[in-house]
Order: C-alpha cells, then structure tokens, then sequence
C-alpha cells in the first residue's frame, strides 16, 4: 500500500493555509508522497519520519510557465488554493477562475490523471457573491477538463488555526456587547477540519468517489447566532448581544475595503452571511464513512486546551 501511494505522487496547492496544512500533514502520515506548490523555497513542516515523502516546488498558478516542472511526474492534483477577500493583485477571478486553468492547462500537458477541486458550498451559476461565482466557473473548467476530477464544496471549516471561528471568537471576547451581523439567522453547517481531511483521504483511495460533487457539511445545521453562542458558551463567557441591521453594515464594510487592505468584513462576505450554507448533512456518514464531529465537541477540542 505505501509503495502504490509513494508511485502516485500527489501536487498539493495551498499547503500554507489552514486547510492546506491539514491535509499534507495528514496525508504524509498515511504515507502518501506530496509535492507542494510554493512561491517561494521555504522548509514546510512534516510529521517524524515522514520528511522523505514531502517535497516543495517553486511557482504559482498566476504564472503558467512556473508550473510545467513542479508537474513532473504528477500523478493527483490536489488543488486548495483559495482566497475570501481580493486585493488588486489577487482577484477571485484571477486566482479562483484563471489560476486554476492555467493549472488545469499544465497538468493536461504534463500528463496528470485526477484533479481535486476545493470549492465552496453555495458555488453556483448567477450567485450573489464573486465569491462563488468565481468558484464554479473554476468548478466548470474543472468539469471540462478531460481529467478525472473531484469537486468538494465544504461549508464552513473549522478547527485549529482557522479563521472562522477565530472570527467568532473575536466577536465574543472584544468589548462590553457581542455583535450579530444582521439577524443573525442564517443557517451554516460547521464541518470539522479532521473529518475534512479524512474525507479528502478517502476521496484519493476511492475511485467509485471520482467525477463527481460532493456538497460536505457537519452533523449541525445552525444558525450564525446559535455558533456565536456555542462559542461563548464553551469559552465561559456571557454578554449582551447587539444586532446590527445590514442596511447599516453595507456601507461601513464598503468605506473599510478602500480604507484598509485588511478589513474585518468586506461587501462580498457580507452577502454570504445572508446566504443559507446547508447540505445534506448525511453524505460524511453514508458516502465516506465518517462518523462527523459536532460543531460543540470540536469547540472542545481546542478552544479549552490546556
């Protein structure tokens, strides 16, 4: 089994984010050989003994000419590259739509046999947000490719280093009264990052799982308010809580996009806050064996750490 792992070598794009981190590591205890995808040389961090099966190779999905030789040999892509907010050098339609064709472009010319796609749940034709337009307009490319691929659609991930619930964590702990972003009833469907990266595992040694969209959430349908107040629950804290209607969010997020390069909440994660972001909360279970964690276990699991 090692062996026919080892032969596969996976190219892994977006080794440095939350998810992306995860997953290689996971991936190098199972014994898969990865190949990360950075732009610029750096020492990416591996579990014991494991070291021999990672590599980096230099180059960036914006520039097609970079990619042919971290393509050699490739057998997966393994695509997370993503972003949730834009600055004018790194757009969604620039990274989400045409990086991941001019990846798609090399990895047809390089001879690769599967391509995996992390998108996001609500990606969709005519979507409010570029967020998700972008995204399945990466989706059809993906489709069109010729390739084996795979396409998941997470909703909202969670776990150790993420932003999402380090968000809401912020929001619980800063100042007298918690803020709620309008009516604060908008249903999401947190999915552990372990059992992610499980399913990504799964994904690599299942044919039968291939050419095809999976839609992946948790085991929880909850609201944007109910998450805020597991958080607070789980960390022991108790405040007041003050929504704030969206007419009044719009154009203080739309004045802090062009006052900072880093805003708290931009236009377009405004619109998705007001999208539903659900699945059927069956397919961890019954399509990949995997018994999903609650959004209030995997709070425990890291939040209270000693």
């Amino acid at each position: 089994m090692e062996n026919h792992l080892n032969q596969n070598k996976i190219l892994l794009t977006g080794a440095s984010g939350f998810i992306g981190g995860h997953i290689v590591e996971h991936l190098l205890r199972q014994g898969f050989a990865v190949r990360c995808l950075v732009r610029r040389q750096v020492q990416l961090p591996a579990p014991p003994n494991t070291q021999d099966l990672l590599e980096t190779a230099v180059g960036d999905i914006t520039e097609p000419s970079s990619l042919t030789e971290a393509l050699s040999g490739v057998h997966t892509v393994v695509h997370l590259v993503g972003i949730i907010r834009e600055t004018p050098r790194a757009t969604f339609q620039r990274i989400h739509v045409e990086g991941t064709g001019n990846l798609l472009a090399a990895a047809t010319r390089a001879g690769v046999k599967r391509f995996f796609y992390m998108s996001g749940l609500g990606a969709r034709p005519k979507a409010r947000s570029r967020y998700h337009q972008t995204k399945w307009e990466a989706e059809e490319l993906v489709r069109a490719s010729g390739l084996q691929y795979v396409i998941f659609r997470p909703s909202v991930v969670f776990g150790p280093g993420d932003g999402f619930v380090s968000m809401l964590v912020d929001l619980v702990t800063r100042g007298p009264i918690i803020p709620i972003v309008g009516n604060g009833r908008t249903p999401m469907q947190p999915v552990w990052i372990g059992d992610l990266v499980q399913a990504v595992e799964k994904t690599l040694t299942s044919p039968e799982l291939w050419n095809q969209t999976w839609e992946i959430g948790g085991p929880n349908q909850l609201s944007f308010e109910e998450m805020i107040d597991t958080v607070a629950e789980v960390l022991g804290i108790r405040k007041p809580k003050l929504h704030i209607p969206i007419p009044v969010m719009r154009p203080a997020a739309l004045m802090l996009q062009f006052l900072t390069p880093n805003p708290p909440i931009t236009l377009d994660q405004l619109i998705m806050l007001q999208e539903p972001n659900i699945c059927d909360p069956q397919t961890l279970p019954e399509k990949f064996g995997i018994d999903p964690v609650g959004f209030r276990d995997g709070l425990l699991r890291y939040l209270r750490q000693d």
